[in-house]
C-alpha cells in the first residue's frame, strides 16, 4: 500500500525503547514478501531509516511435544506453505518439469509448543532418488531448511539443515548453526516416509537447537525452505522464498510468526 502509517513516540526518555503497533488490514500472502520502509524523526530533526522485506505465515500453538510420528490429524493449521512451479526459487533438474502436474510440488505447515518447532511437509514427486548421506544429503531428493532469529536482516547468523531419505535412511544434517548450537548429525525427532509418489517429512526441532530458551507468541523467525530434486543425478530445486539454494542469504528467507 502506498500510503504511510504514522504514529508518535512522544515522552520517550533517553535510553528507553517502546514498541509501536501498526495494524495491517487485509489478507497477507505468506508466499510472497512485501517491502517495508520505516523512518523515525525526532523533534530536533534527526532521522533514522529502516528497510526490510517481510512476509507473514502464522504458526499455531499445539501441544505435541518432542515427537514426529506421522499422525497428521495433529496438524489442523489453516496456514499452509505451498511450493510449486511459480515459487520464488526454481531451477529444473534434467528430466524434471514442475509445470507438469505430479512432477514436483509440496504443501506443509508449521506449528509449535514449549519444546519444539514442528514442521510437516508432504512432497509430491514422481521419482525419488537420493544416493547420498550425512553432509551431502542435500545433493539428492531432499529438503533444506534455514532459520534466522533476526528475519529480513542482512549478514545475520542462521541455522541450515538438510533432511532426506538417503542411503543411511531417514536423516538430518545441520550444516551451520548459531554460535554455541550443535552442528553435524541432527539428533532430533524426525520422520521421512515414502508412499507411492509422496514423501512425508515431519520434524520436531527443539528450541535449544536454535538457541531459543523461551518461545512465546509473537516471536518472529526467518524460515527458508527448498525442495531438492535429482531424478537424473543433477540437482534442481523449488523454493519457498529464497536464500538457501544459491546465495545463502537469510535476509531472503520467508518469515513465520508464532501465534496462540
Amino acid at each position: 500500500r502506498p500510503e504511510a502509517f504514522r504514529t508518535s513516540f512522544r515522552d520517550l526518555a533517553p535510553g528507553q525503547s517502546r514498541s509501536l503497533l501498526l495494524p495491517v488490514t487485509g489478507a497477507c500472502d505468506p508466499q510472497h514478501a512485501a517491502a517495508v520502509n520505516a523512518w523515525a524523526v525526532t523533534a530536533g530533526g534527526a532521522r533514522a531509516d529502516w528497510s526490510r522485506r517481510v512476509s507473514f505465515l502464522a504458526a499455531s500453538r499445539r501441544q505435541i511435544g518432542l515427537r514426529a510420528d506421522g499422525l497428521l490429524a495433529d496438524w489442523s493449521n489453516p496456514h499452509l506453505i505451498h511450493i510449486g512451479p511459480l515459487g520464488a526459487a526454481r531451477r529444473d533438474a534434467p528430466g524434471s518439469n514442475p509445470d507438469v502436474p505430479g512432477d514436483l510440488s509440496a504443501e506443509g505447515s508449521v506449528i509449535w509448543d514449549d519444546k519444539a518447532l514442528h514442521l510437516l511437509l508432504v512432497v509430491t514427486d514422481d521419482v525419488h532418488r537420493n544416493e547420498r548421506q550425512d553432509a551431502s544429503l542435500w545433493d539428492g531428493d531432499s529438503i533444506q531448511l534455514g532459520f534466522a532469529r533476526d528475519p529480513g536482516r542482512e549478514g545475520v547468523e542462521c541455522c541450515e539443515i538438510s533432511v532426506g531419505l538417503g542411503t543411511a535412511g531417514p536423516q538430518a544434517w545441520i550444516h551451520r548453526n548459531f554460535g554455541g548450537c550443535a552442528t553435524g548429525a541432527g539428533r532430533f525427532p524426525l520422520m521421512v516416509r515414502r508412499q507411492g509418489t509422496r514423501t512425508t517429512y515431519e520434524l520436531a526441532i527443539p528450541w535449544e537447537l536454535l538457541g531459543i530458551d523461551h518461545p512465546v507468541a509473537g516471536l518472529w523467525l526467518g524460515l527458508g525452505l527448498v525442495l531438492n530434486e535429482s531424478d537424473s543425478g543433477k540437482r534442481g530445486w523449488l523454493g519457498w522464498h529464497q536464500g538457501i539454494a544459491t546465495d545463502k542469504n537469510p535476509a531472503l528467507y520467508g518469515q513465520i510468526v508464532l501465534t496462540q
